[in-house]
């Protein structure tokens, strides 16, 4: 039985608060509302999905949305390790970034990611960014 988009655990890695005070709007404008954990460094990211220290009772993610430029650990290296893992490569993995540079996109797609998505300079472009993003849950 798949869930429903409210059901669905969102762990979403930024360390910019407007960036995802962006992706809360995004988000309503879109008419989508799952249940968003919010990280804002690497080093949690990894402890969040590993289930350790203060994260031990976490809830697996449904989607994981990473910022490649991230305090303590890239989103590069939170996503190299989570494609890495049998429990957790099936999760579908976006990185969702200001960078536009080929060689970041290549090495995202190259360690799994499912998409590299360019945060948009505009509301309008970031709600489509997001929604493409959320396409892989349940609506």
């Amino acid at each position: 039985m798949k869930k429903k988009i409210e059901d669905c655990v969102v762990l979403y890695v930024e360390d910019d608060d407007s960036t995802a005070f962006l992706l809360q709007i995004a988000l309503r404008l879109a008419g989508l509302n799952p249940l968003l954990v919010r990280l804002s460094d690497g080093a949690a990211a990894l402890d969040f999905v590993s289930k350790v220290g203060p994260y031990v009772d976490a809830p697996e993610p449904d989607l994981i949305i990473l910022d490649l430029n991230l305090p303590r650990v890239t989103g590069l290296e939170v996503l190299a390790v989570i494609k890495r893992s049998l429990r957790l490569s099936h999760i579908p993995t976006y990185v969702f970034t200001t960078s536009t540079n080929p060689k970041d996109e290549a090495r995202a797609l190259e360690l799994g990611a499912t998409a590299f998505l360019t945060k948009g300079s505009s509301l309008e472009a970031f709600t489509q960014a997001v929604k493409v993003t959320f396409s892989s849950l349940p609506t």
